[in-house]
């Protein structure tokens, strides 16, 4: 992975697993505790969106904006965003993603935040 501007897109036909969080690793590994991110396709097996279903920081880089970084890494990528949210109060991680550009939906009562490209 020399060329760092490659795109997401491109790294994602190179690779022959299911999981695209080493990328973000390879970015910002000292500051990720766990990420998780897996590809959603239509059923003609296209890409069509990412599912961000974990990303914790390490304690002594959240507030920095990495997180942040990261979500527009992903958003440049030109797919849809999917993020769980799972249950809970979780308001400061509502506002953090409706910051970041992210809709809250729910979908058969399960609420989700969702980032759709232009």
């Amino acid at each position: 992975m020399s060329n760092k501007k490659e795109t997401l897109k491109s790294i994602w036909y190179k690779r022959s697993s299911n999981h695209l969080d080493y990328f973000i690793y390879m970015y910002w590994d000292r500051a990720i505790k766990h990420c998780s991110i897996d590809p959603i396709y239509n059923t003609e097996r296209r890409l069509v969106s990412f599912r961000l279903s974990t990303l914790i920081l390490k304690p002594g880089y959240r507030g920095a904006g990495i997180g942040s970084q990261i979500l527009a890494y992903l958003k440049r990528s030109g797919y849809k965003i999917i993020i769980p949210m799972g249950v809970g109060n979780k308001k400061r991680l509502r506002n953090f993603y409706e910051r970041n550009g992210f809709k809250q939906t729910f979908i058969k009562d399960f609420e989700y935040y969702i980032y759709k490209p232009d």
